[in-house]
């Protein structure tokens, strides 16, 4: 149910984004949604790179132990998991997988949102566990 409305939401035109209040500012993620199933599969993978501002948020019905791992993603990045509350509960940075079988990276605690940035960017923004992230559809 919590993917179909933010399915419907982002609908309206406008950039889906999350917001992190960090020590100096708020900082504005623009985020590529993967809702589906496929989409989940898929997420980074064949791509080059991320824009520095830009990240994909993995969205998920219920709260569970994740786990994602880097086949076919080319590039490093930061995998940042929230509970239902939007509420950051472990971040992890993730290499690309250069030979099965690839490492597979599990979240310490029950998750329903992830978000996938470059590498270092929560620690060059100071995003760290216990802060609370604001979806904007």
């Amino acid at each position: 149910m919590r993917w179909l409305l933010l399915f419907l939401l982002v609908g309206c035109g406008t950039f889906p984004h999350i917001d992190f209040e960090t020590k100096d500012s708020t900082l504005e993620i623009e985020v590529e949604l993967a809702i589906t199933s496929m989409e989940q599969t898929k997420g980074l993978m064949f791509r080059d790179g991320l824009a520095p501002d830009k990240g994909m948020l993995f969205v998920f019905d219920h709260e569970e132990t994740r786990a994602f791992w880097m086949k076919n993603v080319k590039f490093p990045i930061d995998i940042i998991f929230m509970n239902a509350n939007w509420e950051v509960v472990d971040i992890q940075q993730a290499e690309p997988c250069v030979e099965e079988p690839c490492e597979h990276y599990v979240s310490k605690h029950p998750t329903a949102y992830v978000l996938e940035v470059n590498e270092g960017f929560a620690n060059k923004h100071g995003i760290l566990e216990g802060h609370f992230g604001k979806f904007h559809p």
